[in-house]
């Protein structure tokens, strides 16, 4: 299933106060808070051997604390701990993470919340501090090719989901659900590149939802896969 959204042409950065974050293990101890803080709590999910889950809380002065949802946080190169595993370097605290993190929520909710407890600007400028790809989708490229964004970041459909969504979400975009999508390629002596466009039929039956790709012997049937 994919998402098709139209992604607006401006900056993600929005001006904005410096957001507050702490890491802290375990549920954080209701104590007061002379101004709002975002909490990041560690989570013992193993995505094999990188530990990047947390949950992340807000908390206000006077306020219960609420419960935002599940994310995961990457770093460019993570070290390996005494125990094998690898955990991101996460500052204790922090405003920003900077450019050797990214993060993801890890379902939609995670976005929808945002939306509710911080309006469209809070939450942008939120996801901006936690380098966030579904917010800004071009961060992403330097860690698309290591194990911990493979195997951990977006590791399951629902993390799939919210990186295709989570933007749209927040701009307020309608979301189109559609089991469609556009390929392109280009292959080495082509003049021209390849387009395809695939657009399956949900009610149609297996076979009918199989597409296949069809040429003779050596024209590039899998370097256009590749």
């Amino acid at each position: 299933m994919a998402f098709s959204t139209i992604i607006e042409p401006f900056l993600c950065r929005l001006e904005t106060n410096i957001l507050k974050f702490s890491v802290q293990d375990g549920s954080p101890t209701k104590r007061h808070r002379p101004q709002p803080e975002f909490i990041l709590v560690p989570g013992s999910w193993d995505d094999f051997s990188h530990r990047t889950s947390f949950t992340l809380q807000q908390h206000e002065p006077g306020n219960e604390p609420r419960l935002i949802g599940s994310v995961k946080i990457i770093e460019k190169e993570p070290k390996r701990g005494e125990d094998g595993k690898f955990r991101p370097s996460v500052p204790m605290h922090f405003d920003e993470l900077g450019s050797k993190f990214v993060s993801l929520g890890q379902d939609e909710d995670y976005y929808w919340n945002l939306l509710e407890f911080l309006g469209s600007q809070g939450a942008g400028e939120l996801l901006n501090a936690l380098s966030d790809i579904s917010w800004q989708p071009t961060l992403a490229m330097p860690f698309e090719t290591s194990s911990s964004f493979r195997n951990s970041l977006i590791r399951f459909n629902t993390a799939h989901r919210a990186r295709r969504a989570g933007r749209a979400i927040i701009l307020g975009h309608t979301i189109h659900e559609s089991a469609a999508f556009r390929y392109r390629a280009r292959i080495p002596g082509a003049s021209t590149s390849l387009k395809i466009n695939v657009n399956f039929d949900e009610t149609d039956k297996v076979p009918g939802r199989i597409v296949c790709l069809i040429g003779r012997n050596a024209v590039g049937k899998t370097q256009v896969l590749a």
